[in-house]
């Protein structure tokens, strides 16, 4: 028992918690009050020699949570709702399915995924 307590404790820090999204929407909301203009964050993407894992830019993923290559996130401050924006504050980019890449590289979040 106690050499599997150990082993799980060795391991732990290699499994990312979860995170609630609503987290991520306080960040981005938190932001978006401190804003003089509008932000655009790209995500990375995949170099030919990173075929096994993209490390995220880590103010992306601090925003989105979003931990796949190829995505682009646009938030609008606060103050253009005030001089007559109508838009969505926030919108995230994501490339379109590529489904013969997928199958090498597992499955993707895509733009018409529902709960995106």
């Amino acid at each position: 028992m106690r050499r599997f307590l150990a082993f799980a404790l060795l391991l732990a820090p290699l499994v990312p918690a979860k995170m609630p999204l609503d987290e991520f929407r306080t960040r981005r909301a938190n932001l978006q009050k401190s804003l003089d203009g509008v932000v655009l964050l790209a995500a990375r993407s995949e170099a030919r020699d990173e075929v096994f894992r993209v490390d995220q830019e880590p103010n992306f993923y601090y925003l989105t949570g979003h931990n796949e290559e190829g995505a682009a996130l646009l938030l609008v401050p606060e103050s253009a709702a005030q001089k007559g924006w109508t838009g969505p504050r926030e919108i995230l980019y994501l490339p379109p399915r590529d489904l013969a890449e997928e199958k090498w590289n597992g499955p993707r979040l895509g733009p018409d995924d529902p709960g995106i």
